[in-house]
This record gives structure tokens, C-alpha cells and sequence, in this order.
């Protein structure tokens, strides 16, 4: 293409590239009267760029055998991202060993505190000693205030019940997307509920 291009005289070179570049002016003044969605390209921008980092985390640790715990939050209410955890096995572990928690429990913390700035927010929520998925509203809702979003079956019980591959499957994606969480509900929340 360059050899085409070099042989070509600089009249040649403008007609080759015209309809290109008025193309190219079209787009360009189409940007300037578009209304712009900030907060969507904030989010797409989010996106591409936590999968980059996980890419080269995942690389990292299978090369160098590094551990790694990487979080990403919201800072603000008008972004649209969710929490995003990456972390490495041993990594998931050391939470679970040390901390008693879950890192997304973690980021979800974080992202408040960022969100709202209250500390009482952010800090660890009273435990809960037992799950009970039989009469989940009456054990956990009633008492803490805590429910599950968008679980993916139409039957809410113990993972250990689940009889088929797919729907074990369906169910791990949505924990580990966090498509499905658990979530407290505020006071006016859970006087509604």
C-alpha cells in the first residue's frame, strides 16, 4: 500500500482520499451537535478499562504467581457501575481466612462510604451465625434487614439442594457476576418491604 500511495501525485492522493475525508468531517460535526451521555461513556470507559486490568492481573499471576486483590467502585450515585472484584485465588482465601468477609462485601462497603461519605455505613454489619433459606423473610429479612436480589432460580433454597448441573451453573454466575447479591435495605426500604 505504501508503494501505491509514494507513486502517487498529490492530486491523486486527495482524490483517493476524499470521500474518506469528508466522511471523516461529517462524523466530526455530527459529534459536535450530539447530546452526550457522560455518565454512559463513564461507564463504558470503566468497563473496557477494569477488563484490561484483569487481563493483566489473571497474566501476572499465572507468570509470576503474584497475588492480587484488585477493587473498583462508584465514587458518585449517578455512575452506573457495579462494584467490580478481581481477585486471585489465594487472595480470596486470605479474606475469607483473616477478615471473615467476602471481598465484594468489602467493595460493596467501600462504594458506600465513597457514595456517602458515612462511616457508620461502611463499617462491618452484624453477622449473621446461621443461613436459613426456608423461611429466609422471617430469619434474615425481618432481623437484619437483608434480602437477596435477582436470584436466577424460581426456587430459592440451599445450593446443596440443587439437583442439576445447569442450574448449580446458573447460579454460580450470578454470585460470582454479582448479577445476584444480598443487599440491606435502608429504614424506608424495609418499612415498604
Amino acid at each position: 500500500i505504501a508503494e501505491q500511495w509514494n507513486a502517487m501525485s498529490k492530486s491523486e492522493q486527495e482524490a483517493a482520499t476524499q470521500s474518506a475525508v469528508k466522511d471523516l468531517e461529517d462524523h466530526h460535526e455530527m459529534k459536535k451537535l450530539a447530546v452526550r451521555n457522560v455518565p454512559l461513556e463513564a461507564f463504558h470507559n470503566c468497563q473496557r478499562s477494569v477488563e484490561v486490568i484483569d487481563h493483566e492481573a489473571r497474566a501476572l499471576n499465572a507468570h509470576a504467581g503474584v497475588e492480587i486483590i484488585f477493587i473498583a467502585t462508584c465514587s458518585t450515585a449517578d455512575h452506573f457501575n457495579q462494584p467490580h472484584v478481581f481477585q486471585t485465588l489465594h487472595a480470596t482465601d486470605f479474606f475469607d481466612a483473616c477478615f471473615k468477609v467476602r471481598s465484594m462485601d468489602v467493595a460493596l462497603r467501600l462504594e458506600v462510604f465513597s457514595i456517602a461519605g458515612i462511616k457508620e455505613l461502611a463499617a462491618a454489619p452484624k453477622r449473621v451465625s446461621h443461613m436459613y433459606y426456608h423461611n429466609f423473610d422471617h430469619h434474615i429479612t425481618m432481623k437484619h434487614q437483608i434480602i437477596v436480589e435477582n436470584w436466577p432460580l424460581t426456587k430459592f433454597c440451599c445450593p446443596g439442594d440443587l439437583n442439576l448441573q445447569t442450574e448449580i451453573s446458573v447460579l454460580k454466575t450470578a454470585w460470582d457476576s454479582s448479577a445476584t447479591i444480598f443487599c440491606k435495605l435502608t429504614d424506608a426500604e424495609f418499612k415498604e418491604w
